[in-house]
């Protein structure tokens, strides 16, 4: 499952570094704000092939005004946006009133929603990052079709097929309709603050589309998947900053015959474990040996939760989970010290933790706070 969803971000670094590359044809005008150049990287493929998925891995580098791509057709094709979507609609939810900030909380009504993860009370900023479906539906059918389409035209995000009858679902099936181009051009008029919205409203969304952030590099970006009966294609869409540097990125996969599509919903609410521009050498503070042992809870070690929990026990045991448990169970697996400093380096912040203690946060960014046990 972790795979399946790293490895476009994974391809995304192997085309900033990769040599072996060649110049395409031209792609019309009207796809694309132009680039000089358009460099084909075959190893893109070769890596779809690998994990049974087929389409293309769309990459602009600003500074190089370069596309690079294993596939310029593909990336020229409208689709679905499915839940990348949530860039625009989080813009418009902001930009009417129909939300204040991302703090607002969106209230369950108890009644199913789907995902395990949705059924709670959760602010706007989480509903984004757990790619809460009902949760903006009610924020469409609040702002209307009407007002939707308004929006939709200020920003130049062509392409949606928006009535009243479909407003709480016109970006997961129906008619609309979002290139890979499209998606790189939208991002870069956001990141360049070109877009006709209020500064508070870019910088909300900034904030919550952050997947990761360290002293080499800055991840933005949204997932989305799209199933119906006769489509079935997943998205990942953002931007990097890296210095200088700024990489936008745009993916787009469907499987190659018959998969387990149950690992799909998981996938808006994944958590990028995988680093690309994170040193060869991982950092290790702890005292103890690499090879320590320490449990970890399921969901962290699958990739769908990040590590929020902490604890070190009076005999010097550590666990480590998503805090939806506080203790190992039967589903916690052992790992190494070492491996969990790999899989988040930011849990080397514990490093001194003394024992019968804990440590909570907010987020895979927020400070650690400690408890006694």
């Amino acid at each position: 499952m972790i795979a399946l969803f790293a490895f476009p971000f994974f391809a995304f670094a192997m085309a900033l570094f990769l040599g072996c590359q060649e110049p395409v044809a031209e792609i019309p005008e009207e796809f694309y704000q132009p680039a000089s150049q358009q460099i084909k990287v075959e190893a893109f493929d070769s890596l779809l092939n690998r994990n049974h998925v087929k389409g293309s891995i769309l990459i602009y580098d600003l500074n190089k005004d370069q596309y690079l791509s294993n596939d310029f057709a593909w990336a020229r094709v409208g689709r679905l946006p499915a839940s990348t979507y949530k860039i625009p609609n989080s813009i418009i939810a902001l930009e009417s009133g129909v939300v204040k900030d991302d703090s607002t909380l969106f209230e369950w009504d108890g009644q199913p929603r789907g995902m395990n993860i949705w059924e709670q009370d959760l602010i706007f900023k989480d509903a984004f990052q757990y790619s809460c479906v009902p949760c903006y539906q009610e924020v469409a059918r609040e702002v209307g079709a009407e007002r939707m389409n308004e929006y939709l035209v200020k920003l130049e995000y062509s392409g949606m097929d928006v009535s009243q009858d479909n407003i709480g679902q016109f970006w997961l099936q129906g008619d609309s309709k979002i290139s890979q181009y499209q998606q790189v051009d939208f991002l870069k008029r956001l990141f360049h603050s070109e877009l006709p919205i209020q500064p508070r409203t870019e910088e909300i969304v900034k904030r919550m589309m952050l997947i990761d952030s360290n002293e080499h590099y800055e991840l933005r970006g949204k997932t989305g998947w799209a199933l119906r009966e006769d489509y079935n294609h997943a998205w990942f869409v953002g931007y990097v900053t890296r210095g200088e540097d700024v990489y936008f990125f745009a993916t787009n996969i469907e499987p190659i015959g018959k998969m387990d599509s149950s690992i799909f919903p998981t996938l808006p609410s994944m958590k990028f474990n995988w680093n690309p521009f994170k040193k060869k050498k991982t950092e290790y503070k702890f005292n103890e040996p690499e090879n320590t042992t320490c449990m970890v809870s399921a969901d962290v070690i699958n990739g769908s939760e990040p590590i929020l929990l902490a604890t070190r026990n009076s005999s010097g045991d550590w666990f480590f989970s998503s805090g939806k448990k506080d203790r190992p169970d039967g589903t916690s697996q052992p790992m190494t010290l070492k491996q969990v400093t790999e899989l988040d380096q930011s849990v080397n912040a514990l490093h001194a933790m003394p024992l019968n203690v804990g440590a909570r946060r907010d987020g895979h960014l927020s400070k650690w706070v400690p408890f006694k046990i």
